[in-house]
């Protein structure tokens, strides 16, 4: 083989190391918890969901939806990795929510104009050899137009699917089915509207005890200061169905719109329960929940409170944007949000953002009491785990975590200049050899 070839080998083998670089050890977390990546390669990876078994992790990307076979690490038991990548649907537009129905075996997905459906999905997939992709049919395909806050997350519960329509704009007047939270029976109809004046929602999930339903909403961009975020809730008990919250109108616990102006007040609608910071971009909520009765590791102040919710802030390349963490609030208090885990931005010692390696999207429950977060930009499945025996975790060093992606650049510029000169060596005297 010519050395060009063997060189430009070795250059893609080197940007895949480089581009693909998980930095775990970056990660801020409380003492007891633990880090490590369940499955990579998963494109712009958002919602997820597990099998009824939680043998099979289903994923959605932005053009394909994944299913990941889960095992246990040969060497460390304690971890849980993916043992393949198989690719259930591929060249989809905008595909965000997945939800699966395990009582029929059943996979929905979102697309940007709606939802989707896979049949029979684990049962197609334990075949020796499944025919991928697997066959889907809309469930749902004549949404209106939406260019702006394409994504829906999805969620199946008590014979329905749930999800969002959000807005199609930064701050506009809008009009059904635009804003809503939004159901649907298993096969598309008997739709019932939970929830209005909803701007852009990635994220919710209810409450164990009430069955409240808790969900994110993300305020308009275009204002300075930047509004807050906001965490909601519909009461089960005390609000009316379809219930507003504010949009475009009134924003987190009442702060008027600049520009929509209603009555000059925001009593009318329903304020939020918490406000998130601005900007942090919330996405996946979940409340945390594990299998009573199991092996189960959890951190002392979650044993037996169902009233803790986790969400994914997925954070923007907006310069004021906050975000790039694991946020955790007990819904009995909600001025009790903290921080549980971040690290996913790497600040300079002036506490600029100087780069960012990942970006959490969702966050997702599994029974024995740790959870997986999806991240967008790394491409990339982690499992966070409890053990009270765990050493306490502190992140590396930021000021490195800022040289080495420089110190990779510099690796790939000097291996070009490498394969450029052997193109140049092997065409004066490769032939004459």
């Amino acid at each position: 083989m010519p050395v060009k070839y063997l060189l430009i080998v070795t250059l893609i083998l080197i940007l895949d190391i480089v581009l693909g670089t998980i930095r775990l050890d970056l990660l801020s977390m409380p003492l007891g918890f633990t880090s490590q990546v369940v499955v990579r390669d998963v494109n712009s990876a958002s919602q997820m969901a597990l099998s009824g078994d939680q043998k099979i992790l289903f994923v959605a990307g932005d053009k394909e939806i994944y299913a990941i076979p889960l095992t246990r690490h040969s060497i460390y038991p304690d971890d849980i990795i993916g043992k393949s990548i198989l690719k259930l649907a591929y060249r989809l537009d905008g595909a965000s929510g997945v939800a699966y129905n395990n009582d029929t075996d059943v996979l929905y997905f979102s697309q940007k104009d709606g939802i989707y459906v896979i049949d029979d999905v684990t049962q197609q997939l334990l075949k020796e050899y499944p025919s991928l992709p697997l066959t889907y049919r809309p469930l749902l395909n004549k949404l209106p137009e939406n260019n702006k806050h394409t994504m829906k997350y999805i969620k199946y519960r008590g014979g329905r699917i749930y999800f969002v329509n959000n807005s199609p704009c930064d701050a506009c007047m809008i009009s059904s089915p635009h804003g809503r939270l939004i159901s649907m029976n298993q096969t598309g109809g008997d739709v019932i509207y939970h929830a209005s004046g909803i701007r852009n929602n990635f994220g919710f999930d209810w409450h164990g005890d009430t069955n409240d339903l808790w969900f994110t909403d993300n305020s308009k961009d275009s204002t300075n200061p930047a509004l807050p975020n906001e965490l909601n809730v519909i009461s089960t008990i005390v609000q009316p169905q379809d219930s507003h919250f504010g949009f475009p109108f009134c924003y987190g616990k009442g702060t008027q719109d600049d520009v929509f102006i209603k009555n000059d007040t925001c009593k009318s609608f329903i304020p939020s329960k918490y406000d998130l910071p601005a900007r942090c971009d919330a996405k996946g909520t979940s409340f945390y929940r594990y299998k009573s009765g199991e092996e189960a590791s959890v951190p002392p102040q979650y044993v037996d409170n169902k009233n803790v919710i986790l969400v994914a802030e997925h954070g923007t390349t907006d310069p004021a944007s906050s975000g790039f963490c694991i946020s955790v609030i007990d819904t009995n208090n909600p001025e009790s949000y903290e921080v549980l885990i971040d690290g996913w931005l790497v600040k300079s010692k002036s506490g600029s953002a100087d780069a960012y390696w990942g970006q959490p999207v969702d966050v997702l429950m599994v029974g024995d009491g740790s959870f997986l977060i999806s991240d967008s930009y790394a491409n990339a499945v982690y499992r966070i785990a409890y053990n009270s025996t765990v050493e306490p975790f502190v992140a590396s060093n930021p000021v490195l975590a800022v040289l080495l992606p420089l110190f990779s650049a510099a690796v790939v510029f000097l291996m070009g200049v490498v394969v450029f000169g052997a193109i140049v060596w092997e065409r004066k005297y490769y032939h004459k050899l």
